[in-house]
């Protein structure tokens, strides 16, 4: 029987494979990062982003330090947007190349030239994480995740053409580059999916132990 073609249109749809892979990559990295540390650098770079979008004046002064520090031109924070999360890399890596700029503004600047008040609540958070020693390594550290973990595959879903033909390769692609940060390499050449899935993270003759340089 041959049916009608409105019929056929009528039965013609998108094949549903779940929301957009894109925010699933961010959400999860957010969930995450959120449940195993109370870094708070949400907070941090969207206080520093805010503290110099509304005042000429501290942004003035914010060049000026970094021309005397440096010699060199100070550059601004972006907004970060909360639902792209690791859009943030960009952003955190301006940070850490002016750290020493942004560290003399806000723990040495303001105080001797009290253009503000020293118990104003946003200069007290901001100052909180720059007098931390511990938040130019969580940079780093996320940072890193960013370019050598997500920064391809981010790209890569931002295409124009169909793309579903590769999702799974392209995941497991992302799942391999992930293990690869902390599992020794010999456990994840040439395993399945599947195989790779059933190695014991915890286990520590499995951990790859990365010294640094």
């Amino acid at each position: 029987m041959v049916r009608s073609s409105s019929t056929i249109k009528l039965n013609i749809g998108l094949i549903h494979i779940g929301s957009c892979p894109l925010h699933l990559i961010h959400n999860s990295f957010k969930i995450g990062i959120d449940s195993t540390t109370n870094w708070s650098i949400e907070e941090f770079l969207n206080n520093l982003a805010f503290w110099f979008s509304r005042s000429p004046s501290r942004r003035e002064d914010y060049l000026k330090v970094a021309k005397y520090i440096s010699n060199d031109i100070g550059k601004f924070i972006r907004r970060f947007i909360i639902t792209r999360w690791l859009d943030a890399g960009p952003i955190m890596e301006r940070i850490i190349k002016q750290w020493t700029n942004l560290n003399e503004y806000f723990i040495k600047f303001i105080p001797i030239n009290r253009k503000i008040s020293l118990n104003n609540h946003l200069y007290i958070q901001i100052k909180r994480f720059f007098e931390t020693k511990s938040t130019i390594i969580r940079l780093n550290f996320l940072v890193f995740l960013y370019h050598n973990i997500y920064e391809k595959i981010l790209i890569w879903f931002q295409q124009t053409q169909p793309l579903i033909h590769v999702l799974y390769d392209e995941c497991e692609q992302l799942i391999r580059r992930v293990l690869s940060c902390f599992i020794n390499e010999d456990l994840i050449k040439n395993k399945t999916l599947n195989e790779l899935m059933k190695i014991s993270f915890h286990n520590q003759a499995n951990q790859k132990c990365d010294l640094g340089k």
